[in-house]
This record gives structure tokens, sequence and C-alpha cells, in this order.
């Protein structure tokens, strides 16, 4: 049984500074940027397996975009899961957190930021003509790890 995850790029934020205190963390999503998680959000939902589980950074442009993503995938809120650590995370960070997912969801979308969710790709299908996420963006990969624990280097597949 193959495990897929989508990794969803919030949309377009605004620039830091326009919502005042909090920097990077605190920028929202623009309309554009809403606009784009909305188009993506209803691609990831119609896919033939949609995502059953999310997890979220706890910037406000990620949970923003995430909330629209659970809308689309007609999902209630207790498949979200916000983490603080996906905030701006590593590639080794994004691992830890998606190891920690239920070995019951076989299909968990992760809205991020970059460059750790393009990054994560190329570690994970390195053999894959990807490039890199842009803003509301997003890709999926299959991978027949048994556990989410178990995700292997090289051994996903980017499916779309």
């Amino acid at each position: 049984m193959s495990r897929r995850l989508t990794l969803l790029r919030h949309g377009e934020a605004t620039p830091v500074g326009k919502d005042g205190p909090g920097g990077d963390f605190a920028r929202t999503l623009t309309r554009r940027g809403e606009r784009e998680a909305w188009e993506s959000a209803t691609l990831i939902a119609s896919l033939p397996q949609p995502p059953a589980c999310v997890l979220a950074s706890e910037a406000p442009r990620a949970r923003q975009t995430a909330t629209i993503a659970l809308d689309a995938l007609g999902l209630p809120s207790r498949a979200l899961t916000v983490d603080p650590r996906l905030y701006l995370a590593d590639v080794r960070m994004l691992l830890d957190v998606i190891a920690t997912v239920d070995d019951t969801c076989l299909h968990v979308l992760v809205v991020a930021h970059n460059p750790g969710l393009s990054e994560l790709v190329h570690v994970l299908a390195p053999g894959s003509a990807f490039g890199s996420l842009a803003t509301g963006a997003w890709c999926t990969l299959e991978s027949p790890a048994a556990s989410w624990a178990l995700l292997e280097v090289d051994r996903a597949r980017l499916e779309r």
C-alpha cells in the first residue's frame, strides 16, 4: 500500500512589515494568495485519493492556506494539525514532523514554506525533473514506505 505526500506552499503573502509587528512570521495572504490557495486546493481535492489529514505551519499565511484547503477538501477542522516546527522548516524537520502522522492516514497534505518544501522533493525524489514550488503551488509524491516514520530517501516518485 503506497503513501501519498502532497506539499503545498502557502499563497502569496503581504510584504514584510506591511502587517505591523511580527515581521516575516506575521505575514498574511494577499488577495492573489487567497486565489492561489483556492485554485491549488480545488485541484488537490479533485485527486482520485485526496488527502485525509493536513499539517500546517503556524505562520498566518500557511494557516490561512491550510484552512482554504480544508474547505476545498471537505475535511473537518480536526483533520488539521498546526505544528510550530513547520515554520521555515528544513528537510530534516519536515521529515520529523511528517513521521508523527498516524499511519492510518495514507495521504497527507503539508502546507508550509520554501526553501524546505522544494528541497524535500529533491531529497525524496532526486531523479525527478522538479524545480521549485512557487507561491500557492503544489506537488504530490508517492512512496512505498510502510509508515510515515519510514519515509525513505530516494524511494519516492513525483506523481503530480
